[in-house]
């Protein structure tokens, strides 16, 4: 590794903010069309950061109302690159047995160069205090170029 100040996920590209899922609460840009992952049927979203510079394609669970995987694209010019930057994906989950909840048990992480697979051995969950939030999925302002 070049950089031994770095931590090894910022070294791979991968930020804090991407594991706590922070891309939900950027502007929407469109819904793709569904697909299905490793059986799951999902919607799928493309959602574009407060920055501009990169986008997010999500898929998320139409039975658990979850991101199952989100690829990130970098901007360029106003042009997403073809190429993905990093890659996260929920390879396994559980239900939580005290509460309502589904729990991430294993995520791959991977881009250029890289793959890595984290394992949640120990994980709880509540509900949060003030309810779900009223900006997730909030549309972004059309552009001049989609009118």
């Amino acid at each position: 590794r070049p950089d031994k100040d770095k931590s090894v996920l910022a070294y791979c590209g991968i930020r804090p903010d991407d594991l706590t899922l922070s891309f939900m609460y950027w502007p929407l840009q469109k819904e793709l069309p569904g697909d299905s992952l490793s059986g799951f049927p999902c919607r799928i979203f493309q959602l574009q950061s407060p920055d501009k510079k990169e986008s997010a394609t999500v898929y998320i669970s139409t039975q658990y109302f979850f991101p199952l995987k989100v690829e990130w694209f970098r901007e360029l010019d106003g042009k997403l690159q073809k190429d993905s930057d990093r890659t996260l994906e929920i390879k396994s989950f559980k239900k939580d047995p005290k509460e309502d909840f589904w729990l991430v048990n294993t995520l791959m992480i991977s881009g250029p160069g890289y793959k890595t697979k984290i394992d949640f051995p120990e994980a709880s969950a509540g509900y949060s205090k003030n309810g779900v939030p009223q900006d997730i999925f909030k549309k972004a302002p059309e552009s001049k170029q989609e009118k």
